[in-house]
């Protein structure tokens, strides 16, 4: 394989302009998805492996009666499930030349170094929207449609870590593929999966991805999907976000007991197409008039507040096209905007480290003819859903 080193031929006016000494500025996105998952950040120590497990106790049946004086009444019982989270290693690097290095204004590439620094902090950011998008949300469609998603839908039969079947789920083969699965109750509670593969006769669901615990027939889910080619329905473009159906996302939260991620509110994130979406909303004019006629910024990069959501300005969405909503498209019609209660996704790091820049000088690099230098980035980290009912994947189009 050829090995592309960064050389004097490919940046001519850092070497022949001697006067220009500015750096135009270049691209960078807000970020938010990381942010939210750093909010809770689980370390590894040295010599304590790269797995991470969790213990989630399932919540417990209220007591509905009184206790018979002189007797302790009938012994409980409790059940736990694991979740385990495996530390990746991220990264990448360039290499230039030392003609470039002796030639160049830049001194010692130091541009290319804070052009590394936002390669990692995006690439991470989209790694961790894709965990989340995937993983993680109870999914609401923009239009609310009736027919492309469910709650409470029971579990008929289960069969495996990645398959089960629902018999409510009766609609045409392949109708939920691309939709995502939320267990709201019993073994599996909090995770959220993909859909492969549905056959419409008795609802039977495959996922490609394994849920840490088996849901069973003491499961409940909810459900939604964007549309797909079996079916009619499918979210359009003019299937906005309104306050509509943040409002709708808000009781989900409040359902599923979902704290508030600061000062009492939960945390929105809007790219430009839904921002925009958004403050046409009347309801968002008039009370964002309101809140701003005493500004309190809760969250860096804050937009506004509407019903006890803070919304703030991302710039990484995740997008899907409307057959596949598990898988990103960069350009696809749907934006899955996240509603985020605090503890819905978390961070592992191992103790000590975090972003690392790597310089490798010449006589290291290339010991032969000491011709290049490296320079590199590595990121230690794991983004994994804690609760994935404790957030909201609102699938909208934008207009």
């Amino acid at each position: 394989m050829a090995v592309m080193i960064t050389t004097t031929t490919g940046v001519d006016p850092l070497v022949k302009i001697k006067y220009e000494k500015r750096f135009l500025e270049f691209v960078k996105q807000e970020l938010q998805f990381y942010k939210a998952a750093q909010g809770v950040s689980y370390t590894i120590g040295q010599g304590e492996g790269k797995t991470i497990e969790f213990t989630q106790y399932l919540p417990k049946s209220l007591v509905t009666a009184a206790l018979t004086e002189g007797a302790s009444g009938s012994e409980g019982s409790f059940t736990t499930q694991i979740k385990r989270a495996v530390l990746e290693q991220w990264g990448a690097y360039d290499k230039y030349s030392d003609f470039l290095e002796f030639t160049s204004l830049d001194p010692k590439v130091m541009g290319l170094m804070e052009v590394q620094g936002t390669q990692a902090s995006e690439s991470i950011e989209l790694e961790t929207a894709k965990i989340w998008a995937t993983t993680c949300g109870i999914p609401l469609r923009a239009d609310a449609v009736a027919t492309h998603q469910f709650q409470n839908v029971a579990i008929t039969t289960a069969t495996s870590t990645t398959a089960f079947s629902a018999s409510a789920l009766n609609q045409a083969t392949n109708f939920w593929v691309g939709a995502k699965v939320v267990i709201t109750s019993g073994p599996g509670y909090g995770e959220a999966r993909i859909v492969a593969t549905h056959t419409g006769t008795g609802g039977a669901l495959t996922f490609g991805t394994a849920f840490d615990t088996q849901p069973t027939t003491a499961s409940t889910f909810a459900i939604a999907v964007p549309g797909n080619a079996a079916a009619g329905d499918d979210l359009a473009a003019g299937d906005v976000i309104t306050s509509t159906n943040v409002k709708a996302a808000l009781k989900q939260l409040r359902v599923a007991l979902a704290k508030p991620v600061k000062s009492g509110f939960y945390m929105g994130i809007l790219d430009p197409f839904t921002e925009q979406d958004m403050m046409a909303d009347t309801d968002w004019k008039n009370l964002n008039i309101y809140h701003n006629s005493a500004p309190q910024a809760l969250f860096e990069g804050e937009v506004g507040k509407l019903w006890g959501i803070s919304f703030v300005r991302g710039t990484i969405p995740f997008r899907s096209a409307v057959a596949t909503g598990g898988t990103y498209a960069a350009t696809g019609l749907v934006r899955h905007v996240p509603i985020l209660g605090k503890n819905a996704i978390g961070v592992v790091k191992p103790e000590g480290k975090s972003q690392e820049v790597i310089l490798t000088p010449a006589k290291i690099a290339d010991p032969a003819l000491q011709m290049y230098s490296t320079m590199g980035w590595k990121i230690w980290w794991k983004a994994k859903t804690l609760n994935a009912t404790w957030a909201v994947d609102l699938m909208v189009g934008s207009a």
